[in-house]
Order: C-alpha cells, then structure tokens, then sequence
C-alpha cells in the first residue's frame, strides 16, 4: 500500500476533527493535532506562519491542513469588505 501524501494527510485530520484549538488571540494560535502515532503542538504567528513539534525533516508537515488557513485567525486572512 502507497504512503498517503502529507497534504491528503492534514486534510483527513481536520475533517475527523482531530486538529483541535487550545488558543486563538491576536498574533498567536495554538493547536493540537492528534495524528497517527501521536499528538503534536501547532502553532502560528504571524512572523513564523504555522510550525509543528513533530520530528518532520520536509517542508510540509503533514499534522498541518493541506490549507493552514482554514484554522488561521479570521484577522489573518481576512479581507476588508468593500460595500457600496
């Protein structure tokens, strides 16, 4: 059997409900991910993007969602409305 990409990977943890919150505030979201083998810390700044704990040597761990902004803070992402 195949290895599942890491992308596919944090998409499937987020929709099991597996990534969950601890703290959002401004500048600062902590999370946890329980992934297969274990829980590992997620946070993000806004300086640093999104960093994990696990002992990952890639570029894209896969306890993060294939789309990090999905549990980014509605600040990070958002964007100023323009209605008329």
């Amino acid at each position: 059997m195949s290895r599942e990409p890491a992308s596919v990977k944090g998409a499937r943890l987020l929709v099991e409900g597996r990534v969950l919150l601890e703290l959002v505030r401004p500048g600062l979201v902590r999370a946890v991910a329980h992934g297969d083998t274990g829980a590992h810390r997620l946070e993000w700044t806004p300086a640093g993007g999104w960093s994990c704990s696990c002992p990952c040597r890639t570029p894209g761990c896969s306890h993060l969602p294939a789309d990090p902004t999905e549990l980014a803070p509605a600040s990070s992402t958002a964007t100023p409305s323009e209605d008329p």
